[in-house]
């Protein structure tokens, strides 16, 4: 049995830089449609951060 993967929704990478990475991916990659920036604080990943709260920035780019 072949399987295919038919499409990507989403990829998630956390860096300590978004307006840098979203530059490479811009130069590199021609992810150069911006569709949203966004900045939130992200309480719900405070599992993963030692009990510290941390803010967030999103980009979904093209």
């Amino acid at each position: 049995m072949v399987e295919i993967i038919n499409g990507i929704q989403q990829i998630g990478i956390g860096v300590s830089d978004v307006k840098k990475v979203f530059n490479w991916y811009r130069n590199h990659l021609g992810f150069d449609i911006l569709l949203f920036e966004d900045e939130a604080v992200a309480s719900l990943m405070s599992q993963y951060t030692n009990n510290k709260v941390e803010k967030r920035e999103a980009y979904l780019s093209l």
